[in-house]
């Protein structure tokens, strides 16, 4: 091969391996993300019971300072549990089972997969007799 083929082919080599690095070093994380998806927590402290959203990232660094990886609770410092969001009410409800949601919302009845046919008429509060 001659010089100046060599050397276009050294000059194209050298830009590839330039625009790698540089897309490399820009390019966020794909892990990045996922560390900033948020879960829901609800304060195991009845007297407390304060509800906070803590990222997959701050639940690492619990994990790395040998904490474990319970988020505690802002205010009084207790463990909480992991709720999960009703997507049509907004209202928190604490799993059923290992990491399982009931089949419909215990705060405004809608079935939690979608399913209309299947949402729970909440019953309306019944007054006692003698309390008005």
């Amino acid at each position: 091969m001659n010089n100046a083929v060599k050397l276009a082919l050294v000059t194209v080599l050298l830009g590839a391996a330039a625009f790698f690095v540089f897309r490399f070093v820009t390019k966020p994380g794909e892990g990045d993300a996922a560390l900033d998806q948020e879960t829901i927590w609800k304060c195991s402290n009845a007297s407390c019971e304060n509800i906070y959203r803590v990222t997959r990232r701050d639940r690492l660094k619990l994990q790395g300072e040998g904490t474990g990886t319970l988020p505690p609770c802002p205010k009084c410092a207790k463990l909480g549990i992991e709720v999960y969001e009703c997507q049509f009410c907004k209202q928190v409800y604490e799993p059923v089972g290992h990491g399982s949601y009931p089949d419909n919302c215990p705060h405004c009845g809608k079935n939690l997969a979608g399913d209309s046919s299947k949402d729970v008429k909440k019953p309306k509060a019944q007054k006692t007799p003698g309390h008005q």
